[in-house]
């Protein structure tokens, strides 16, 4: 079976350097053979099941961009993050039921 590449577009101010850091970030979380990335002059009409076009706001940085692109990605199921780490929270959670077993003081 032959996995299809999801299209990302982002289009408006800081563009390239949105791309750059999506591009990083899917690197990092082993994710950056799932998709195309491109910035795209104007904002498409019509766009297949495997695209994805986000809009800079006029306020948005490239970060904050990056971040809710990441979001709506995982949102569709086309990316994963689970990096494997755990969570301050999560840490706390397995330490109180050590300790509650008596493993730990």
């Amino acid at each position: 079976m032959e996995n299809l590449k999801h299209k990302i577009m982002i289009v408006g101010d800081g563009a390239n350097e949105a791309l750059t850091l999506l591009r990083e970030r899917l690197s990092e979380t082993g994710n950056a053979d799932s998709c195309v990335l491109q910035e795209a002059k104007a904002l498409a009409t019509v766009c297949t099941d495997e695209e994805f076009i986000y809009s800079l706001d006029t306020h948005d940085t490239p970060a904050f961009a990056v971040e809710k692109i990441l979001d709506q990605l995982m949102d569709r199921g086309w990316i994963s993050l689970d990096t494997g780490k755990l969570t301050v929270e999560e840490e706390e959670q397995i330490r109180i039921r050590l300790q509650g077993l008596g493993y730990i003081d």
